[in-house]
């Protein structure tokens, strides 16, 4: 990396071009908190409290799944909410790496949680690939 990074120049999809939300451009840029840390999404920046509310819920739920499946699953939604309150918030580079990141290990491991059980062991099913991985999701 080793390159400039600053907020609100860069766009959530990474691939260099402007944001393409209107949101970002339509609406005015809010300071938060003690410091005045400076915000370009405001409303999505708070939105993700709602990741939070997810991870409370999935801890009170009795899932279908093995213990360490749900753990994992609780601790990428709690770090999801870091990363996309990130992203909406700087419009960095980093932050929108750090978002869509998670999004995919979440999807990930959802696909790993449904088809666990199934007769058929399969990289292709399970991996999503034609070889085993040399680590696994828990």
């Amino acid at each position: 990396m080793g390159r400039p990074d600053p907020w609100g120049q860069s766009s959530p999809a990474l691939e260099g071009d402007l944001p393409p939300f209107d949101e970002y451009y339509n609406r005015p840029n809010v300071s938060f908190g003690r410091y005045g840390i400076l915000t370009y999404e405001p409303c999505n920046y708070v939105s993700n409290v709602a990741y939070y509310h997810s991870v409370t819920k999935m801890c009170n739920y009795n899932w279908s799944t093995t213990d360490e499946m749900q753990s994992n699953q609780e601790k990428i939604m709690a770090t999801l909410a870091v990363g996309s309150a990130f992203m909406h918030q700087t419009y960095t580079f980093v932050g929108a790496r750090f978002d869509n990141l998670m999004i995919s290990i979440i999807s990930y491991l959802g696909h790993q949680m449904m088809v666990q059980n199934l007769p058929v062991k399969s990289p292709m099913i399970t991996e999503l690939q034609k070889e085993w991985r040399s680590m696994n999701s828990t």
